[in-house]
């Protein structure tokens, strides 16, 4: 990106000017107002949004809902106290885990 900057600037240095006037500094704050604004409607606006899903999802969290953690491990929640989720994983085995590390839930097949 920054090499079509230079590669910009550069050709309106070399090249003459246009019959209409010439390139004005102002012309280039105008572009990097343009492109400013597309990261943040392309990228942040939307993973700010998911970020909000995915917070929403994880409030709504309850006892006996069946997850999937970021390391990919299957379980069911067997109790939520604050910011920590006990997971039972597997019969008499339960692990205590940060409510943030649940990646999503599973949907029960019918």
């Amino acid at each position: 990106m920054l090499f079509l900057f230079t590669a910009l600037a550069h050709a309106q240095q070399v090249a003459p000017p246009a019959p209409g006037g010439q390139f004005s500094p102002s012309n280039l704050i105008l572009l990097y107002a343009i492109i400013v604004g597309g990261f943040v409607f392309l990228i942040i606006l939307p993973q700010r949004r998911k970020q909000k899903d995915h917070d929403r999802k994880l409030e709504a969290l309850k006892q006996n809902d069946r997850v999937i953690t970021n390391g990919g491990i299957f379980g069911t929640i067997s109790r939520i106290k604050g910011n920590v989720v006990e997971l039972k994983i597997a019969d008499n085995v339960k692990v205590d885990i940060l409510k943030s590390c649940i990646s999503s839930t599973v949907e029960e097949e019918k």
